[in-house]
């Protein structure tokens, strides 16, 4: 009944009682003790948490550790090192003088950082990678280059050269084309062949102006061949111009539907100024509205159309000019009739008027 108090070879003692018939040299016992070893791989000496009697693992401890390039990464403890490929940014400098773009582990490429040069076979400035020539194929200038018909080619400099492609206008006097002009404008690269051209052919390279007027009342200003001698009218690239509702020009070309007014509004009322575009719709304004006189009121914000009815007192008030106004209360006072009678109609009176017949009446509401 005595404990075995054996050591064992992982250097833990026998938990069993004296057992000198059963395995007395612990051949077959499992120890269960916590392992007392550190990790497997371990760098930092992690103790390890199985069995004592279990293999143990590979480190499994998250650690930083500087990598070879100078970098800290956080890996396994057990990680090698020289496996781990670090996926900061590159912070070495190429010999251009640009940083490199890669990531810290990819060797250096050479340098694609776009910079501008100047291309040796037509003096253009090209944008290219830093690593490269400024080679014909980076440059999107005109070309300088002179054809053999004496024209500039039309292409951009990195476009292959042909005098087949030159499509400048050349002026010939045709003896009456089939639309009764007597020019036209053929391209360069078929002028050599104009004798041989049927007059259905030539009518196409009419250069005459169509000037037709066009539905819209602007002047074609297309060509005859490109109208197809009136049949087909290019499209009218002249300003619009057509007075929008809210009384501004219209600034887009006449061949497009007229757009909403993108000026500013310039609506206001005593309270405050919308700032939406005049083809929006105002904001309303919420403050109470000041449409009131000495007799009647208004009830409703300064937004909403006024439950007000139209005041048919006389105006209380005398103008600047001493004389009495002769509209109604709580409306603009109208123009002195005494000093501005150009503002009025000529009325002929029959002598049974009465006073209030005289009263001119205003119209036009401070709201908006």
């Amino acid at each position: 009944s005595q404990a075995c108090d054996i050591r064992l070879e992982c250097g833990h003692s026998c938990d069993r009682t004296c057992h000198v018939d059963d395995d007395p040299d612990h051949l077959d016992y499992p120890c269960i003790k916590p392992c007392a070893r550190f990790n497997k791989d371990c760098s930092a000496n992690h103790k390890c948490k199985l069995a004592c009697m279990e293999e143990c693992w590979r480190c499994p401890v998250k650690v930083q550790k500087e990598l070879a390039c100078g970098h800290p990464a956080k890996v396994l403890c057990s990680t090698d090192l020289a496996t781990v490929q670090c996926k900061q940014q590159c912070e070495r400098i190429l010999a251009c003088g640009h940083p490199c773009n890669k990531t810290c582990w990819q060797p250096c490429q050479p340098c694609m950082t776009k910079v501008e040069k100047i291309a040796p076979h037509c003096g253009h400035k090209v944008r290219v990678p830093c690593s490269q020539q400024p080679t014909r194929q980076f440059c999107d200038g005109a070309c300088t280059v002179m054809l053999q018909c004496g024209h500039q080619c039309a292409k951009r400099c990195k476009d292959a050269c042909q005098e087949l492609d030159c499509e400048h206008p050349k002026k010939f006097k045709i003896t009456t084309l089939l639309c009764g002009h007597t020019n036209a404008q053929i391209p360069c690269n078929k002028a050599a062949r104009v004798h041989q051209m049927s007059e259905e052919e030539l009518v196409q390279f009419c250069g005459e102006p169509c000037s037709q007027l066009l539905t819209c009342e602007h002047p074609c200003s297309g060509s005859c061949s490109e109208c197809m001698q009136g049949r087909i009218h290019t499209m009218c690239s002249q300003p619009c111009g057509n007075v929008l509702i809210c009384g501004h020009s219209c600034p887009v070309p006449c061949r497009e539907v007229c757009p909403p007014c993108e000026q500013l509004c310039k609506h206001r009322c005593k309270h405050s100024k919308c700032v939406r575009k005049c083809g929006a719709v105002c904001v309303p304004c919420k403050e109470p509205c000041d449409y009131e006189c000495a007799h009647l009121k208004c009830h409703r914000m300064c937004g909403e159309p006024c439950d007000r009815k139209p005041c048919y007192e006389s105006c209380p008030l005398t103008l600047a000019c001493t004389h009495p106004c002769v509209g109604f209360c709580g409306e603009p006072c109208p123009p002195c009739r005494q000093c501005e009678p150009h503002h009025f109609e000529e009325i002929f009176y029959t002598g049974e008027e009465t006073e209030d017949d005289a009263k001119s009446h205003v119209t036009t509401s401070a709201h908006t």
